[in-house]
């Protein structure tokens, strides 16, 4: 009843949000396009030295329909209706050589259809898990396809992909690092479920830069599973995590630490088995 009572609220203000709406209407004609989507690069100079399998989940998502497939291939091509918005995940799903098992760790990439380029980006898998839920959340209080296309025609997501990218670029520039996984997810979706935004939402709370904890000091390689923050931690030997949160970060491809902070002189590591599923592909 609340993400109701929230998408009613949206469909009654959202024309009156002035930060995020869209000029332009978006055409809902039936003419069809056939789109090359890029995926991105998976840095594998990264991993450790073992060799293994890259495969992509691929999930596309509107408003009336929903799609999943996987690929090996660096491009996607699909058919859509033209200037119809819809999102699309690319996940990268990884096959270590030593077990033939597979590993679902990493964030995925993303785009949001018509407001950028083809080429998918690890900063945009953020956005298009944002419209992901909205979509869900409208058909598990049954809306209808019409009313939810409506919102997320509305909807200035060119303007919100922009300020994630923006973001990101302001903090490399001084030497930092921005996550958006680590933005309120919840309190970003009420928000916007209300008509409201502030891009003050997407500022990450309580998140610090840590040097790696002495108990993760080995040889093997300390990852992320959002993939942008491994360049990161390769090069500055810091860890970003929030505080009195579990942040948790690949070991060796066979087990998580999980990376509590409280303060500079209270931070503990847990190391827990890594849950590997078998797929069938």
């Amino acid at each position: 009843m609340k993400h109701f009572l929230y998408f009613l609220y949206f469909l009654l203000f959202f024309s009156f949000c002035s930060s995020l709406i869209c000029c332009k209407n978006i055409s809902s004609n039936l003419e069809k396009e056939t789109i090359y989507f890029s995926l991105p690069i998976f840095p594998t100079e990264l991993e450790d030295e073992q060799t293994f399998d890259l495969t992509w989940q691929i999930e596309i998502f509107s408003a009336d329909f929903s799609d999943s497939f996987y690929t090996t291939e660096n491009t996607v091509k699909y058919n859509v209706k033209k200037n119809v918005p819809f999102g699309i995940l690319a996940t990268p799903i990884i096959t270590v050589s030593n077990n033939n098992k597979r590993l679902l760790f990493y964030k995925p990439a993303g785009k949001i259809y018509p407001y950028s380029d083809f080429s998918l980006s690890w900063e945009e898998g953020f956005c298009a898990s944002l419209m992901k839920q909205l979509i869900l959340n409208g058909k598990e209080n049954c809306l209808d396809s019409a009313y939810i296309e409506k919102f997320l025609s509305s909807f200035n997501w060119k303007k919100l992909t922009e300020t994630i990218h923006s973001k990101t670029e302001e903090k490399a520039n001084n030497n930092s690092f921005f996550n958006p996984w680590q933005i309120d997810y919840t309190s970003l979706l009420d928000e916007l479920s209300y008509g409201q935004f502030s891009a003050t939402l997407l500022n990450p709370k309580s998140v610090y830069h840590i040097e790696i904890p002495k108990s993760l000091e080995t040889n093997k390689k300390i990852l992320s599973s959002y993939v942008p923050e491994n360049i990161f931690i390769n090069k500055s030997k810091k860890l970003t995590v929030q505080k009195d949160c579990l942040n948790s970060y690949l070991i060796d491809n066979n087990f998580l630490a999980l990376v509590s902070y409280s303060s500079a002189k209270k931070i503990s590591v847990t190391k827990v088995s890594l849950p590997i599923y078998n797929l069938e592909l």
